[in-house]
């Protein structure tokens, strides 16, 4: 099995020129404010991937940073008029859409707390050092149900036991479900957490 190299080259390109390969509005943008302040702390640090079709730059990868990086700009910001993006070699416009798909959007694996805890510890600095807050990751909070003792919690005694959270909503009209189940998802997903929505008509 041979792995190719699919990047072609990284180059300064006027970024405001880029075109939009994907649709608008084709993902929900939840986490644009997170996106937009971690530019302003770290500058322009993640490079826009694009394909290029006979001259005319297609972002693949990056799409909501240039968004961003014009929101900014309008702000004020100072942007350079060229900015470094990574060039895909690939053929033909199905084929970046395909790259756009399969590759830059795929679901990320959550980190691990107990390793980043302990990687933290090897590196003797803090979250708080480093200044990242933890909310800002995307970490895997293990459930812990199983080092409760028996003989530290009573078995009559419920309220010692932590509660999954359960929320009941009552509806007006059924008007309202769509808007509502878009605010819990996207609440969900600022958080990083997967929820079942289950609705009960009466």
């Amino acid at each position: 099995m041979k792995i190719d190299v699919k990047i072609k080259k990284m180059e300064r390109v006027p970024w405001e020129s880029i075109q939009d390969l994907q649709p608008m509005d084709f993902k929900n943008d939840y986490h644009s404010e997170k996106i937009k302040q971690s530019i302003l702390k770290h500058n322009y640090a993640s490079p826009i991937h694009v394909w290029d079709d006979n001259g005319q730059l297609y972002a693949v990868d990056g799409h909501l940073r240039m968004d961003l990086l014009k929101e900014l700009k309008s702000e004020g910001a100072d942007i350079p008029d060229k900015l470094p993006v990574v060039f895909l070699d690939l053929p033909d416009r199905e084929t970046a859409v395909k790259y756009l798909l399969e590759v830059f959007n795929t679901k990320s694996n959550p980190i691990n707390q107990d390793s980043l805890n302990q990687w933290m510890e090897e590196l003797d600095v803090t979250l708080e050092e480093l200044d990242v807050s933890l909310d800002d990751l995307h970490v895997e909070i293990e459930d812990n149900m199983d080092d409760y003792a028996d003989d530290d919690l009573s078995k009559n005694d419920e309220s010692a036991m932590p509660k999954k959270p359960k929320i009941e909503i009552e509806l007006e009209t059924v008007n309202d479900l769509d808007q509502l189940k878009d605010e819990i998802e996207k609440i969900a997903a600022e958080m990083y957490l997967d929820i079942k929505i289950s609705v009960d008509y009466e």
